[in-house]
């Protein structure tokens, strides 16, 4: 085999076992509004402002003349995972800060404008003293390896929002995505030359833009206490490109598609008593099952494809919220999901864990005036399950995880 050959395989095969790192950073759940989130990311039927861009854009219909909602949120995960089987567990710990901010303004009677830009960025995680994703190989690495990565991504459009007669709001926005990501690995993998199982040091950077995301939603309400809410999110694909570089030696040209789920939701928020008491039910259907496969290809030469497994899942939030006072309202709520995403695919350096994720959410805030407010919250995440030994078939890697985080965030918002 041609020696440049060899070692597009061999990137190729380096770069597929790093696949499962950021399984779902795009896709985080409760992530945008401080006011959602104090309500374990309930709400979608009665958002409004420019944070309600990316749940629910017909939200921007709610603004009196012109709004601006910022939420900065730093999110602390830790996950114990089984590296290369049972009782190889290793612990990580991921940090990601997200700022998120809208904008929205009334240009017409029944017509609101609105910009939004999303920033998950410098999420990563650094795995010390175990070999990366090659479980019972009857290997004995000399070595002690290590594993990490980061990832920076960002999310802009533009927006609008229409109001409509008999209490009904339509709006879209068009999402262009931008991302990059890192890694770097010890990998085992053929010898250039020996054919035998060789060490190599492996980093990757990708990054590259998608164009084809869109949100579009609506909000209804009958009456006045009642609020209806619908949004969907088209898949999206990233198209990303970059070098990977073995061993110091050998640089070359990797392409890979990033994608993430469509998805669907529906919320419904009713005032006990209007403006002191309400309640919020939302549930959202998360289809990943669609993307069958990671393709990666190297140099135009080699184009290699691995099974991802993914199933859809299925979110639940509650939220509550009441006006202690009337400048102080009092958030909480609690969601869960179906399972992960990737049940029969993770691995210690994904973000989750195979079992029944549920969080809880907590807020506050304060109302200065009809043109300032600040709003607060905190939520905690919890995770566990098993994968059992018979998912080692399919490439997984049997035993048990548990995955432990919270996130805090902070939210200003000005409404003129």
């Amino acid at each position: 085999m041609n020696a440049w050959l060899k070692i597009a395989l061999l990137a190729s095969m380096v770069f597929l076992s790093t696949t499962g790192a950021y399984p779902d950073a795009f896709d985080i759940t409760t992530d945008y509004s401080a006011e959602m989130n104090g309500m374990a990311g309930a709400g979608m039927a009665h958002c409004d402002g420019g944070m309600a861009i990316a749940v629910n854009p017909a939200g921007m219909a709610g603004i009196r003349k012109f709004n601006f909602s910022m939420t900065l949120t730093n999110m602390v995960v830790s996950l114990e995972a089984p590296a290369n089987g049972p009782g190889t567990s290793v612990s990580s710990t991921s940090y990601a800060p997200i700022g998120g901010a809208g904008a929205a303004y009334r240009v017409h009677d029944n017509i609101i404008l609105g910009v939004f830009l999303f920033a998950p960025s410098g999420g990563g995680s650094s795995i010390n003293n175990v070999d990366f994703g090659y479980p019972l190989q009857g290997y004995t690495n000399v070595y002690r390896r290590k594993f990490s990565g980061r990832l920076a991504f960002i999310e802009f459009g533009p927006a609008m929002a229409v109001d409509l007669p008999y209490g009904i709001k339509i709006g879209v926005v068009y999402r262009i995505n931008f991302v990059e990501n890192w890694a770097n690995l010890w990998a085992l993998s053929p010898g250039f030359l020996s054919g035998k199982m060789e060490a190599h040091y492996t980093k990757v950077h990708l990054s590259g833009y998608g164009f084809d995301g869109i949100r579009v939603g609506i909000q209804f309400n009958p009456v006045k206490q009642l609020h209806i809410g619908v949004a969907y999110r088209n898949p999206v694909r990233i198209h990303t490109s970059g070098k990977t570089r073995i061993d110091s030696a050998y640089s070359v040209k990797t392409e890979k598609i990033e994608r993430y789920a469509e998805r669907y939701s529906a919320g419904i928020t009713y005032e006990f008593v209007p403006g002191i008491f309400l309640a919020s039910l939302d549930y959202e259907f998360c289809g990943y099952s669609r993307y069958k496969y990671n393709t990666v290809k190297t140099m135009g030469l080699i184009t290699s494809s691995t099974p991802t497994k993914r199933r859809d899942a299925h979110w639940a939030r509650l939220g509550f919220q009441v006006m202690a006072h009337p400048r102080v309202p009092v958030r909480f709520g609690v969601g869960a999901t179906s399972g992960s995403t990737n049940k029969k695919y993770h691995t210690v350096t994904s973000t989750g864990a195979p079992g029944y994720p549920f969080f809880l959410g907590l807020g506050s805030g304060y109302r200065f005036d009809e043109t300032w407010e600040l709003n607060l919250s905190v939520n905690f995440l919890y995770n566990t399950g098993r994968v059992p030994m018979k998912y080692f078939y399919y490439g997984a890697m049997p035993g048990y995880y548990s995955s432990l985080g919270y996130f805090t965030s902070i939210e200003l918002i000005c409404n003129l």
